[in-house]
């Protein structure tokens, strides 16, 4: 990821002000279209935006992975190419102010995720703390969100960075699919609160469990229990909270 040093001036109640060079991430904004129809823009480091565009496509029910024919990545744009024609609905426009004002059909289908994963306590707890100490964009910037792909016995699948919580989780799901990844005994860690939008994405390319260091969006829980997915947020230390399907979770 891109790390840009800019001039700038601290200022201390104490000691003053005083001249200092800071530590930025890059950040720009891409389309992301199916054959030339535009589904979303988002705003993303400048880093794994194809895989970044299959988890949001894949992840969001827009098309299943077998569709895609060509993937082609210019300044700007993603654009997913397919031989057959696609029953498109816009649904949403997504930029990293975390808004998200839509619900994947996935929910309406109960026990979506159904799996017999199973995963201690200690191996979350390991994972989640990765997230911090195996990035390095974010130990020099503090300026980033991570998302991990583990194992159920915690080795690392896939780690990712961006700025965004949201295009971390895509990013990390996109590579693990383009690999032709099997979920079915994998777990998500991501840096930031799970949301709704998160939850969907996991059911639809069935990842049972997502956990995080933060909370958990009321409205995730519920599509979570709806769709069979475990979501455990507070993991810190020697704790969690299980909000969600505690049976993959055991002591």
């Amino acid at each position: 990821m891109e790390i840009i040093e800019m001039p700038a001036k601290r200022i201390d109640l104490k000691r003053g002000e005083e001249p200092v060079i800071e530590r930025v991430v890059s950040e720009k904004k891409y389309q992301i279209l199916i054959n030339e129809t535009e589904v979303a823009l988002v705003s993303a480091s400048p880093l794994m935006v194809k895989e970044l565009a299959v988890g949001y496509l894949v992840g969001g029910g827009f098309l299943n992975l077998e569709d895609i024919s060509r993937i082609d990545v210019d300044e700007s744009a993603v654009t997913v190419c397919t031989e057959k024609p696609v029953n498109l609905i816009v649904k949403h426009i997504r930029s990293s102010d975390c808004s998200s004002h839509w619900i994947s059909e996935m929910v309406t289908k109960e026990g979506i995720v159904q799996t017999s994963l199973s995963i201690t306590a200690e191996v979350i707890l390991k994972a989640v703390s990765r997230l911090q100490s195996d990035t390095e964009t974010w130990k020099k910037t503090h300026a980033v969100h991570s998302a991990g792909l583990f194992s159920k016995s915690g080795e690392v699948i896939g780690l990712v960075e961006d700025v965004s919580r949201h295009n971390a989780f895509d990013k990390v799901v996109g590579k693990a699919l383009l690999d032709n990844y099997d979920f079915s005994s994998v777990f998500v860690a991501v840096s930031g609160r799970i949301t709704q939008d998160m939850v969907v994405k996991a059911g639809n390319v069935g990842i049972s469990l997502v956990a995080s260091r933060s909370t958990v969006i009321e409205p995730a829980v519920t599509v979570a229990s709806a769709l069979g997915v475990t979501v455990v947020g507070y993991v810190r230390s020697t704790h969690m909270v299980v909000f969600s399907h505690g049976e993959r979770v055991t002591q």
